[in-house]
């Protein structure tokens, strides 16, 4: 890293708890609009540690593989953007990493996704919204309700 960069990385840091913060509430309020509106349909993702989540992401879970593949195509169609799950899978989750059965001789004959099979079908059922650090209401609106549309539609 150049001097430069190093000071303008020293400037960013100190944005760092302000940004998280902003995050952190964005998180909340995406998280409260939608489990208001969608009740059982959808369980969010645990997190271990709430005081150290970055907020950066909303993920929850369907229950079919299918019914999430489904509300994402729909969502995307309604250009709500999403992160790349559940279709990501295919160069994010070791379980379909074929690359790695050619080179590792103790997995010849064998498959990750047997390694890692309760993973995959956990983020087959994902969506995870990212949560912006200028999303405001209106746009934390437009998702919970595109994504109450699509969740009735399949």
């Amino acid at each position: 890293m150049m001097e430069l960069q190093g000071a303008i990385g020293i400037e960013q840091l100190k944005k760092l708890a302000g940004s998280l913060e902003r995050h952190r509430r964005n998180k909340a309020a995406l998280k409260d609009a939608v489990g208001n509106i969608l009740g059982r349909q959808l369980s969010f993702r645990e997190i271990p540690d709430p005081e150290g989540d970055t907020g950066d992401a909303l993920v929850f879970f369907l229950d079919t593989a299918e019914r999430a593949k489904c509300v994402a195509r729909n969502l995307q169609q309604k250009g709500i953007g999403f992160k790349n799950l559940p279709d990501a899978l295919r160069w994010h989750f070791a379980g379909t990493w074929d690359h790695i059965l050619a080179r590792s001789a103790w997995l010849k004959g064998r498959t990750l996704e047997n390694y890692f099979g309760r993973s995959g079908e956990i983020l087959r059922r994902a969506i995870a919204f990212p949560i912006l650090y200028k999303m405001d209401e209106s746009r934390i609106s437009k998702i919970a309700v595109e994504l109450q549309k699509a969740l009735a539609e399949v």
